[in-house]
C-alpha cells in the first residue's frame, strides 16, 4: 500500500508540474503574439516614416533651389558679383591703411589713440594718456 500511495503522490506532483508547464507555455505564447503584433506595427510605422522622409527631402531640395534662385536674382538685380564685392573690400582695406599711414606721417594720432593731443611727443611729455604711449 505505501507503494501505491507513493505512486499516487508522484502522479499528483506530475499533474501539478504539467499544469504549471502548460500555464508557462500559454504565457510565453501570449508574449510571443504580443511581440509579433508590436513588431508588425513598428514595421508599418517605419515604412510610413521612410515615405515621409522621401517627401520631406524632396521639399527641402525645392526650398534650397528657391533660396539659391532668390539670392542669384538679387545679385543680378543689384548688379554685384562676388568679384565686385571682393574688389570693394580690398579697396576699402587699402584706403584704410593709406589713411592711417598718412596720419602717422603728418604727426596726427590715428584711430585708437583715444585722446585729443596732436603727437606722441606731447603725450609722453604730459604723461596723461598711458594707453597712447
Amino acid at each position: 500500500m505505501p507503494d501505491l500511495d507513493r505512486g499516487i503522490r508522484k502522479l499528483d506532483e506530475a499533474k501539478t508540474a504539467l499544469g504549471e508547464a502548460l500555464a508557462a507555455i500559454q504565457d510565453l505564447s501570449q508574449t510571443a503574439d504580443k511581440n509579433k503584433r508590436d513588431t508588425q506595427a513598428a514595421l508599418v510605422e517605419l515604412q510610413e516614416l521612410q515615405t515621409n522622409n522621401g517627401a520631406l527631402e524632396a521639399q527641402l531640395a525645392q526650398v534650397k533651389a528657391i533660396a539659391s534662385f532668390d539670392i542669384e536674382t538679387f545679385r543680378m538685380l543689384a548688379g554685384t558679383s562676388r568679384a565686385q564685392i571682393r574688389r570693394g573690400l580690398i579697396l576699402a582695406f587699402v584706403i584704410g591703411v593709406f589713411s592711417q599711414s598718412s596720419r602717422a606721417q603728418f604727426g596726427q594720432p590715428g584711430i585708437g589713440y583715444g585722446c585729443d593731443m596732436r603727437s606722441r611727443e606731447e603725450i609722453r611729455a604730459a604723461r596723461v594718456c598711458q594707453r597712447c604711449v
